[in-house]
């Protein structure tokens, strides 16, 4: 028999993303609870549910259900108390963010829920690095960023921490133009042999031309990373037009790994579902 009840978001660390609890914290940002499934005594799922400061939107945060008790509607169950509480606190629509790979097997417990896609946020690629620049990519070795642009080092930007305070130092950098801070460079080593590339910005008049794409270049040749690293791991938001584009055109080849992440969306008036 399983039995749903809620308990604080805090209970849940270790279960649930450290990061989705953080911003439970936040009560400016939302109003959070969470609920558990147990099984006969032992815990066998859990979701992480939050309500927008003027309680119109409920976001399913995160719903799991440990490997042993799937397939048994206990995942069902906890999305339809989660949406029940959220329908009476007075919120009109449910919104979800899943992360699948490609071939869409993670939308579909939500499909058959009433949930339809709302908008693509980001897609998540892997590379394997080449291990030389060789004529096949030349495009990297001749793509400099426009005069006036320089970079600088992390240490040298003084609101680094806001910007990412999970950055390597040594890795990450700084563009200037003229000396003015414009844009940033932000990576993360997240394995002996891969680094994630966290942020990569410019400000919206600098953007022309490619520099964001130039920057990329100019950090992968000034630290060798193609010699130093195997794998880089990238997010990228679908409005990113252009780094798309870039990406099909000259990365395609070297991606080994591609995945999306959906916002989906349900009126809560039709939340019935066997």
């Amino acid at each position: 028999m399983t039995r749903i009840q809620i308990v604080s978001p805090e209970s849940l660390r270790g279960y649930v993303p450290n990061h989705l609890l953080s911003l439970s914290h936040d009560s400016k940002r939302d109003r959070s609870f969470a609920l558990q499934a147990e099984s006969d005594g032992i815990r066998s799922g859990a979701v992480l549910t939050s309500i927008t400061p003027d309680g119109q939107s409920g976001l399913i945060r995160h719903l799991h259900v440990l490997e042993p008790f799937r397939e048994l509607g206990i995942g069902n169950q906890l999305l339809h108390e989660a949406e029940s509480r959220l329908e009476q606190a007075g919120c009109k629509v449910s919104y979800v963010e899943i992360t699948e790979n490609e071939g869409g097997h993670g939308r579909r417990f939500y499909f058959n829920r009433g949930y339809s896609i709302d908008q693509t946020l980001f897609h998540q690629f892997t590379f394997r690095m080449p291990e030389s620049l060789d004529k096949e990519e030349e495009w990297l070795r001749l793509t400099e960023l426009p005069d006036g642009y320089e970079l600088i080092d992390w240490a040298e930007i003084e609101n680094r921490v806001a910007l990412d305070p999970l950055a390597d130092s040594e890795l990450s950098k700084g563009l200037t133009y003229h000396g003015q801070l414009v844009g940033w460079q932000s990576i993360q080593r997240i394995a002996t042999n891969m680094l994630l590339f966290r942020t990569l910005h410019a400000e919206a008049n600098h953007r022309m031309f490619g520099q964001g794409i130039a920057l990329a270049c100019e950090m992968i040749r000034r630290h060798a990373l193609h010699t130093q690293y195997r794998y880089i791991r990238m997010a990228v938001a679908a409005s990113n037009k252009p780094m798309l584009r870039f990406i099909h055109k000259r990365l395609h080849h070297h991606m080994i790994h591609r995945k999306t992440s959906l916002r989906l969306r349900k009126p809560l008036s039709l939340r019935e579902y066997g």
